[in-house]
């Protein structure tokens, strides 16, 4: 693990390194010793490079630990279409509003097409959980309330605790 730390430093130009408060490395390093999927060791290394350098503009929260203990590799890449979806369907050069760029349950799927149903719904209801994504909130111009999205139809926004998870370590 070591070694994928100072490689991705390195591949960052980092010229120096910050101290991480002991309360994010503990935890953060456990974590990462005690996980075993290939692709969320690296993305646990990239948490610890980021955390690492005094130049990354995102404050790394504790929450990220408990959110990275708790997904899949699936829930990992499902987030990070997710957050690619919005960063390809946002106008350059602006703010990105979260709540007005949704990606459709059918795109989530056609993206992942040979991972069965259940298992992408899994990794959905998980990232809802985690508080990464939410089911996407429209107004009505018919009627000024608030609805949650129904039926086949369903649509999910990133949130903004998803968005700085995966600025911090998937990227």
């Amino acid at each position: 693990m070591s070694d994928e730390v100072t490689k991705t430093l390195g591949e960052g130009k980092i010229k120096s390194t910050q101290y991480i408060p002991l309360k994010l490395a503990i935890p953060m390093f456990e974590q990462a010793c005690l996980e075993e999927d290939d692709e969320l060791q690296d993305i646990w290394c990239k948490l610890i490079s980021k955390s690492l350098d005094p130049e990354f503009d995102v404050a790394i929260k504790p929450a990220f630990i408990d959110i990275l203990k708790s997904i899949t590799s699936l829930d990992a890449k499902i987030l990070k279409y997710t957050f690619d979806f919005v960063s390809e369907n946002s106008a350059p050069n602006q703010e990105v509003d979260l709540n007005n760029c949704p990606v459709s349950l059918d795109e989530i799927k056609d993206k992942f097409s040979t991972v069965p149903y259940s298992d992408i719904m899994v990794s959905i209801y998980n990232l809802k959980r985690v508080q990464c994504i939410q089911e996407y909130l429209y107004k009505s111009r018919a009627v000024n309330d608030f609805s949650f999205s129904v039926g086949r139809d369903l649509y999910y926004v990133l949130t903004y605790l998803g968005s700085a998870l995966v600025e911090a370590c998937m990227k």
